[in-house]
């Protein structure tokens, strides 16, 4: 079933991200125009995200693969408390007890491990957002800036800042794509 839904996500997933792409470079030619200076500090508030989705990705897969034996042993437990061919045995031996037991204890020890690793990457995430939220007030302070010393009509700042929204939306996906 993955051989056959795998290729069209991936070349979904590459249309997606080129479209992206090509809108985001004309949106960020539009802005160009407008001031560069707004453009770098937009770019520089975008850099934490796309710093902490390659660090959630990494971790991610090292979570997985650190948890790989774990989840194995576990489903050979639950395999051999629930599978018909081994039932005889669970039963003859008095096994059941001492399998929900061990079965239990990896349940558990996964879910402490789960949280331990979710409370990581929260604090990641806070703190890309925020780093993200400063650059982000920068880039608006320059726009304000611009409009205050009447080096940027209000209307320029208006269209800087729907652009900027736009080039948010474009960006979202490849900011995603590497996780």
């Amino acid at each position: 079933l993955d051989v056959v839904s795998r290729p069209p996500q991936l070349v979904f997933a590459l249309l997606t991200a080129v479209a992206s792409g090509a809108a985001a470079l004309s949106v960020l030619a539009v802005l160009l125009s407008i001031d560069v200076w707004f453009v770098v500090l937009a770019g520089l508030a975008a850099v934490p995200l796309a710093v902490v989705a390659l660090v959630l990705a990494r971790q991610n897969h090292r979570f997985e693969q650190a948890q790989t034996p774990v989840v194995r042993r576990r489903q050979y437990f639950f395999f051999l408390l629930a599978g018909r061919p081994a039932a005889a045995d669970v039963r003859a031996y008095d096994l059941g007890p001492r399998l929900r037991s061990r079965h239990r204890r990896l349940h558990e020890q996964r879910v402490a491990d789960l949280r331990g690793f979710v409370r990581r990457r929260a604090a990641a995430v806070v703190s890309g957002v925020v780093l993200s939220g400063v650059g982000l007030v920068a880039a608006l302070a320059t726009l304000a800036d611009g409009v205050d010393d009447g080096s940027l009509s209000p209307g320029s700042a208006v269209a800087a800042l729907g652009g900027l929204l736009l080039l948010s939306t474009r960006l979202q996906p490849l900011a995603t794509s590497p996780g």
